[in-house]
């Protein structure tokens, strides 16, 4: 846009106003609109709006970033650049590595509320307060993670089980000891372990043996010492 031809043109050396971080600082001028100041410590620019005072202005050049941090700071979610934070403070699960799902915790009170979760909701260990609706779930509680490749709720865990059934190796009292060391009944051992187990058997004293008790004699008592 041509100028008015009433403006005249003065051709002059125009530098911007220099100081250090002190007198800056301690003076908090307000500057110019469009006025810039260069702090000759740090090498910081800003820039005036005619209104704000120097210390509550924000730097728009900062000499102390290098090139690749400039550029670092111009790729934003791209490669070998910044992330930006969503709204919640978090990072996007979009910019997340592939793989990567949220560690946190959800809870929902049932297994409707669980299957009304869609995308980002579904990441994580999903906690169902009233899994009843679940005929895997015996009582209470259970919990699940969702499975993206097979698009399915997977089971981790309940309050009651895990649907295996140990009953079998708990509380057993008709096992006699051969069946135990012939190790064919639940319990498994090496031949090794099963000829311990068999000496301590013949060298086992019953309670309901008679015992006498024979004082130690001279070469046992040295031996002892020995």
């Amino acid at each position: 846009m041509p100028l008015n031809p009433d403006v005249k043109i003065l051709n002059a050396a125009v530098g911007i106003s220099v100081d250090t971080t002190t007198n800056w600082t301690t003076v908090n001028p307000i500057l110019l609109k469009g006025q810039m100041a260069l702090d000759s410590v740090t090498g910081t620019i800003k820039v005036g709006d005619g209104v704000t005072a120097y210390n509550s202005l924000p730097v728009r050049v900062d000499a102390t970033l290098t090139q690749a941090q400039r550029t670092m700071l111009d790729n934003v979610n791209v490669a070998n650049g910044v992330v930006q934070l969503d709204g919640t403070g978090a990072i996007p699960m979009d910019l997340m590595p592939a793989g990567v799902v949220s560690g946190a915790v959800k809870f929902v009170a049932d297994i409707a509320a669980r299957d009304a979760l869609v995308d980002e909701q579904k990441n994580g260990l999903i906690f169902v307060l009233d899994a009843s609706a679940d005929a895997t779930v015996t009582l209470g509680s259970a919990q699940y993670v969702w499975n993206e490749t097979g698009a399915v709720w997977e089971k981790v865990g309940e309050r009651e089980s895990l649907d295996l059934d140990l009953t079998p190796y708990f509380n057993h009292e008709t096992e006699t000891l051969d069946i135990i060391a012939d190790g064919t009944n639940f319990v498994k051992m090496t031949p090794a372990e099963r000829t311990l187990l068999a000496e301590l058997d013949t060298n086992a004293v019953r309670y309901t043996d008679t015992v006498f008790i024979e004082g130690l004699g001279a070469a046992q008592i040295a031996a002892m010492q020995s």
